[in-house]
């Protein structure tokens, strides 16, 4: 059955794309991509266009189309988006799913059996607020991608999440941790929209991250994709979407934990200053005098609690030793 006030036909070059991380073929023109039309999605991202707050944590929308399936002959309808991916030259995507419950309260009996059993007892997503729907991730030592699909995700136990969330990050030579921390400042303001948002239910919606494998500088991104199930509040409701929050919250964890892991690992780099010692010092390297009274003579570590410090010739030759107190 075609939509509502079905738009005009649009016979235009599409190409089909496999998304990874647990969504299905997609048809992708240009910069855009088309997503398979549903009523409650187009109405909630006409309802999205019209709120700035949730507007930044969202795919750019650019209203719907519709084409003839050529092998078909039938009229598909299809919402038009952003493609997060434009301009990535190998993007690695996770998809995690929100939320502790994936139903709709309307929903058949059947289908809340079937998906209260993955909510509950197959998957994370009672327990921690969300469940991995997929990964696909570029491994820099092969060329080639890890793509993990729906159904592992919703096998990941809660004490191997830490474990498998670093799949994301691995890229065959090392784990790239520092993609996380920017990764993380958005979530944190999506969290604060989240704390203070009550007009929306968010049911079987997913945050999508996104990152250039191919990049050595970070460039990642946070979005919010999926509100087939959305629901949108009556004006006066004033409950917030703790569901959500609760996933936020565990998943921002994560990272903290996964970014604290890695540098532990690696030891902690030192913050050194150009110093003039006052009284005699030694190199902590090569524990020679530092010899020099007219100038500034040498390096010494300013994080505190660590004090280390270093010939000229010597610090670029530290190892990542710092006793920084946290």
């Amino acid at each position: 059955m075609p939509p509502r006030n079905s738009p005009p036909q649009c016979p235009l070059p599409f190409r089909q794309e496999q998304q990874a991380a647990g969504h299905g073929a997609l048809l992708k023109k240009d910069k855009q991509i088309l997503k398979g039309y549903t009523d409650v999605e187009f109405e909630c991202y006409e309802c999205f266009k019209n709120d700035p707050e949730i507007l930044p944590f969202i795919p750019i929308y650019y209203g719907r189309e519709a084409r003839k399936n050529e092998v078909t002959g039938l009229i598909e309808h299809f919402i038009v988006l952003e493609d997060l991916t434009d301009g990535i030259e190998k993007p690695c995507i996770m998809d995690l799913k929100m939320g502790k419950i994936t139903y709709e309260a309307n929903a058949s009996l059947q289908k809340k059996i079937n998906l209260s059993t993955v909510d509950k007892v197959l998957s994370t997503s009672d327990t921690l607020g969300f469940r991995i729907c997929g990964i696909r991730c570029y491994q820099s030592d092969t060329d080639s991608y890890i793509v993990l699909d729906k159904a592992w995700g919703a096998n990941v136990r809660v004490d191997s999440m830490q474990t498998e969330l670093k799949l994301f990050i691995q890229n065959g030579i090392t784990l790239r941790y520092e993609i996380l921390e920017p990764m993380l400042k958005q979530l944190s303001k999506i969290k604060k929209f989240f704390r203070k948002q009550t007009k929306y239910r968010f049911i079987g919606s997913s945050l999508l991250f996104i990152y250039d494998g191919a990049s050595e500088i970070p460039k990642a991104s946070v979005k919010m994709v999926d509100f087939a199930h959305t629901n949108i509040l009556p004006h006066d409701n004033s409950i917030r979407d703790d569901s959500y929050l609760e996933g936020l919250d565990r998943i921002m964890k994560y990272f903290e934990n996964i970014i604290d892991e890695v540098k532990f690992a690696r030891g902690i780099s030192h913050e050194f200053r150009l110093v003039y010692f006052k009284s005699p010092t030694f190199c902590s390297l090569c524990t020679n005098f530092i010899w020099g009274v007219a100038s500034k003579q040498g390096y010494r570590c300013v994080n505190a609690g660590c004090e280390y410090t270093a010939h000229k010739k010597c610090f670029k030759l530290v190892p990542n030793n710092c006793k920084a107190k946290k």
